[in-house]
């Protein structure tokens, strides 16, 4: 939602100051309504991390089977992947990408594109508290298959505590 508010620039009484004041007469606009799609070159951009992000998901899936987690696509636009357990204590290990949205719209997939793993604690009773730790930071995706499995491990000792 846009809120429009028109504005008129008027001089005052001496001719000196330029004062703004509300005015009934809406000013020319640039858009509208802001951009609800994304192009199809960015959409696919989007989609080749995906793609290739899908390549982790039986390491994934094989953790959260023999540790009782759910595995979680969490957003449709921003690649990640959420490992969840819900009990008294919430557990979460995100695995998210650490290229800027933008980046991911003008270049896609790129095997030294930055991941990093973060595990989550949040009790039920206090909602709004969230304990966050860093597993790891900052990985390129061509490492993340040989050090993922032991990072989700170590990721749900910490949330155990």
């Amino acid at each position: 939602m846009i809120l429009k508010i028109y504005w008129s620039a008027n001089l005052d009484t001496s001719g000196s100051e330029t004062l703004l004041n509300p005015s009934p007469e809406p000013l020319p606009v640039a858009a509208d309504r802001p951009v609800m799609s994304l192009s199809t070159e960015a959409e696919q951009k989007i989609r080749s991390v995906n793609d290739k992000l899908v390549e982790l998901d039986p390491i994934l899936q094989n953790f959260c089977e023999h540790r009782g987690y759910a595995l979680q696509r969490v957003s449709k636009l921003f690649p990640s992947r959420r490992a969840r357990e819900h009990g008294e204590i919430d557990r979460y290990l995100d695995l998210m990408t650490d290229a800027k949205f933008v980046d991911i719209l003008k270049n896609g997939f790129h095997p030294e594109m930055p991941w990093s793993l973060y595990a989550r604690a949040t009790p039920s009773m206090w909602p709004g508290r969230v304990l966050t730790v860093n597993v790891f930071r900052g990985l390129p995706f061509s490492e993340l298959a040989g050090v993922l499995d032991n990072g989700l491990e170590r990721g749900s000792q910490f949330s155990a505590l």
